[in-house]
C-alpha cells in the first residue's frame, strides 16, 4: 500500500470514528430526553399500567394450570435486537 492510500485510509478512519462517536453521544442524549418526556406523559403511564395488568393476568393463567410445574420467565433479547433495541436489565 502506498503512502497516500495509507494516510487516506487512516484519515478516513479517524473522521468516521470521531463522527460516529459524536452521533452516538447525541443519540444517547436524545434517548434520555425522550425517556424523561415519556415517563411524564399520562398516556404512557396508563399504557404501562395496562401492560403490567395484562402480564400479571397471563402469569396467573399459566401458574393456575396444574400441568405446569414451573415457569422460567426471561426477557426475549433477540426480539429486541431484531428491532434495533438493546435490552438492558
Amino acid at each position: 500500500m502506498d503512502r497516500f492510500t495509507r494516510r487516506y485510509l487512516m484519515t478516513l478512519g479517524l473522521v468516521l470514528a470521531v463522527g460516529g462517536g459524536g452521533y452516538l453521544a447525541t443519540r444517547d442524549r436524545q434517548v434520555s430526553r425522550l425517556n424523561r418526556v415519556l415517563r411524564r406523559d399520562p398516556r404512557m403511564r396508563a399504557a404501562f399500567a395496562e401492560l403490567k395488568a395484562v402480564q400479571a393476568h397471563a402469569a396467573a393463567l399459566v401458574e393456575a394450570d396444574p400441568a405446569i410445574r414451573y415457569v422460567r420467565w426471561q426477557l426475549d433479547e433477540d426480539w429486541y435486537s431484531r428491532r434495533g433495541t438493546v435490552a438492558t436489565p
